[in-house]
């Protein structure tokens, strides 16, 4: 009932990654950030989650590092060590993994992913 609820269009647009269509989430969040004066983490997570997704390492890493407290949702640390696992020139553990969230745990995580294909779940697993 509100097309520019900014909120709404980020939590849309996550569910849209989360169902395989991570191309149309990113636009959908970009429109978000647009609609919004003062950015949460939540929208910069969404994104990041949508370039990890379509294997954007680069800029899933670059997205979720820019978020104000990358520590203060659970996972991501774990978006951080995916994306991280995912780039040929950092196939060490990342500053980010150890330390930031000590109560963080992949297979927790990877238990509960609501991807609704197993190749995006396993895609997880392998980052």
């Amino acid at each position: 009932m509100n097309p520019n609820d900014a909120d709404l269009l980020s939590d849309m647009a996550d569910a849209m990654a989360h169902s395989g269509q991570s191309e149309d989430a990113i636009g959908l969040i970009e429109k978000a950030m647009r609609l919004k004066s003062v950015l949460s983490d939540q929208y910069l997570w969404h994104l990041g989650g949508a370039y990890f997704n379509l294997r954007r390492y680069d800029e899933a890493v670059r997205t979720v590092r820019s978020m104000a407290e990358p520590y203060g949702r659970a996972p991501a640390p774990g978006g951080l060590l995916c994306a991280y696992g995912e780039l040929d020139e950092a196939r060490q553990p990342c500053p980010e993994g150890a330390g930031g969230a000590p109560n963080f745990s992949v297979e927790r995580w990877g238990a509960v992913q609501p991807d609704r294909h197993d190749a995006d779940v396993e895609h997880f697993w392998t980052g």
